[in-house]
């Protein structure tokens, strides 16, 4: 299974290792003693998992940077899960049932609880972020690839 993380952290890095770490930042309710590194099965589960947009929605944070023209930039990583053992990795419906994340579902989550190596596959720019009358948040991006 192929997996993703987003970080807000550029680098020109190819490759970059990740160690578990509890998050400074994280969603109400989500567990605060358990390192790890966090992964979605998609680019837009990765920023919807982004913890600062919890509250306010995601829309309200990324709108904001693009009406002053802030370019909001984020490089992907992929990780390849097949060298991984079971202990290694939390998928979501454990960490929904253990309550460790309580979205864990909405973003399609996974923890990876073991230091790891990623490659970059490239960065994006969020461009628009779209909110329907219901409050979905559809986000455009480009790629850019570094």
């Amino acid at each position: 299974m192929k997996l993703f993380h987003i970080s807000g952290d550029i680098s020109d890095l190819n490759e970059i290792s990740f160690k578990p770490r509890v998050p400074l930042f994280r969603a109400k309710g989500e567990n605060d003693t358990i390192p790890r590194v966090c992964f979605s099965d998609s680019i837009l589960g990765c920023l919807r998992a982004i913890p600062e947009c919890d509250e306010c929605g995601l829309g309200y944070k990324m709108t904001k940077k693009l009406n002053f023209n802030t370019p909001v930039l984020y490089d992907v990583y992929m990780l390849d899960t097949s060298c991984l053992g079971d202990k290694e990795i939390l998928n979501p419906n454990q960490l929904k049932r253990l309550e460790y994340v309580p979205d864990a579902n909405n973003n399609n989550e996974y923890w990876i609880l073991s230091e790891i190596t990623c490659s970059k596959i490239f960065r994006i720019n969020i461009t628009d972020v779209i909110v329907d009358e219901q409050g979905n948040e559809e986000i455009l991006y480009e790629k850019l690839f570094t």
